[in-house]
C-alpha cells in the first residue's frame, strides 16, 4: 500500500530496515530499534574480538543481539558543531524549509557562509582526497556485488553515502573518515533525483523526532567516535550519462564493462563528481571539484580538474543539475537535524 512502511530484507531476512522510500513514520511499536546494521557487502571480513570496544576493534555486529558497539551520536551526545560553515542552498533563512514545500521551485546553488580559519578548514582539502578515493572503491565494489546479483535478490542502482570527519589533529592537521550507507532494493525508484527529492521529507520527520541514524537511515556504518562529524552526502551509482544501469546489464560482459560515477556534497559547499570508465574506456577515472583536493598523510591522490560550474553544467549530462538541486537540499537536511539528534 502506498504510503505504508515495508520491511526490507537485506540480505537474508534477519537484517531489517525501514526503506527510506516510504512513508516518514516511526516503525511499529516494539519494532523500533531492533534493526540491526548489516557488515557491508563489498568489506572484506572481519570478527570480533572481545574487549575490543572502543580500542581500534572490529566494527560489525556481533550478531548476538546485542547492541552494535560502535559509538553514535544519538547515543552519547554531541559537542558544538565544527568551526567550519555549513553551506546552506541559497535563498533559505535559517529554519526554513529547505525546498520541500508544495510548489517549491527554489534551484539551490551552494553559498559558503564565511568563517574564521581552524583545523578543520586546514584539514578539508585532505578530507576532500579521502573522500574521493573511498568513493572510488566504494563505487566499484558495488559494480561487482550489483553485478553479481543483478539475476537474484537485485540491487537498485544508487547508493546513499554519509560522510563523517574525526576531530583534526597533526600538523598539517588531517581528519580520519568514517562513512555510512544506505542501499535500495532493485524495485525503489530509478532516478536519482526524484529519490534524493522523496528522501528528504522523510530524513527531516526522522531527524526532528530524534530518531537514531544508525536504526532508520543507514543500512551500514564504520565505527565512529563520539566526536564526529557530519562532513557531507554523496552518491555512489551505476547509472552514468552513456546509459542506465538496466540499459548496461543488456550489453556488458562482465562487472569490468560497468561504468560508474558518484557524487559529494561537503557542508563546506565543495562539490566532488567522480566518472569511473568502463573497460572499453581503458578504466580511467575524471574527477572534478570545485574545491582544492589534496593529501598530505601519504594517501593515494587522484588528480582532479578544477571546475565551479559543476551543479550547472550541461556538459555532465543533462539530469546533473537535477541531481545536484536535491543533493544539496538534502545534505542541508543533514547538516542541520545530525547536530541535534
Amino acid at each position: 500500500m502506498e504510503g505504508a512502511p515495508t520491511v526490507m530484507t537485506y540480505p537474508p531476512s534477519e537484517y531489517q530496515h525501514w526503506h527510506a522510500r516510504h512513508a516518514a513514520t516511526a516503525p511499529p511499536a516494539g519494532q523500533q530499534g531492533s534493526a540491526r546494521i548489516p557488515q557491508p557487502l563489498w568489506e572484506p571480513p572481519r570478527t570480533r574480538t572481545p574487549g575490543s570496544a572502543g580500542d581500534g576493534g572490529p566494527d560489525i555486529d556481533p550478531g548476538d543481539g546485542r547492541q552494535p558497539w560502535w559509538p553514535t551520536p544519538s547515543k552519547h551526545g554531541l559537542e558544538p558543531p565544527p568551526a567550519y560553515a555549513v553551506a546552506q542552498p541559497s535563498g533559505v533563512r535559517d529554519g526554513a524549509d529547505v525546498g520541500y514545500g508544495v510548489g517549491s521551485s527554489e534551484v539551490f546553488a551552494p553559498t559558503v557562509v564565511s568563517s574564521s580559519r581552524s583545523a578543520w578548514d586546514d584539514a578539508l582539502p585532505d578530507l576532500r582526497n579521502k573522500v574521493v578515493n573511498r568513493l572510488v572503491s566504494m563505487n566499484w565494489n558495488q559494480t561487482v556485488t550489483s553485478w553479481g546479483r543483478r539475476r537474484r535478490d537485485p540491487l537498485g542502482p544508487h547508493v546513499l553515502v554519509f560522510f563523517f570527519a574525526e576531530p583534526p589533529s597533526g600538523f598539517p592537521a588531517t581528519c580520519e573518515l568514517r562513512v555510512a550507507a544506505r542501499l535500495f532494493p532493485a524495485g525503489d525508484e530509478p532516478r536519482l533525483p526524484m529519490l534524493l527529492y522523496e528522501l528528504g521529507p522523510l530524513f527531516k520527520d526522522h531527524l526532528t523526532a530524534r530518531r537514531d541514524p544508525d536504526e532508520v537511515l543507514f543500512s551500514w556504518s564504520d565505527r565512529r567516535s563520539p566526536a564526529a562529524r557530519y562532513a557531507g552526502l554523496g552518491v555512489t551509482s551505476l547509472d552514468t550519462p552513456d546509459g542506465s544501469w538496466e540499459q548496461v546489464q543488456k550489453t556488458a560482459q562482465s562487472d569490468m564493462d560497468v561504468p560508474g560515477r558518484c557524487y559529494a556534497h561537503l557542508v563546506d559547499g565543495s562539490m566532488i563528481l567522480i566518472d569511473r570508465l568502463a573497460r572499453q574506456e581503458f578504466a580511467q577515472t575524471r574527477i572534478w571539484s570545485s574545491h582544492a583536493v589534496r593529501d598530505v598523510s601519504g594517501v593515494r591522490q587522484r588528480h582532479a580538474t578544477t571546475a565551479a560550474d559543476i551543479a550547472t553544467s550541461d556538459a555532465h549530462g543533462a539530469e546533473n543539475p537535477a541531481v545536484w538541486q536535491w543533493l544539496t537540499a538534502l545534505n542541508a537536511v543533514l547538516a542541520e537535524g545530525l547536530h541535534h539528534v
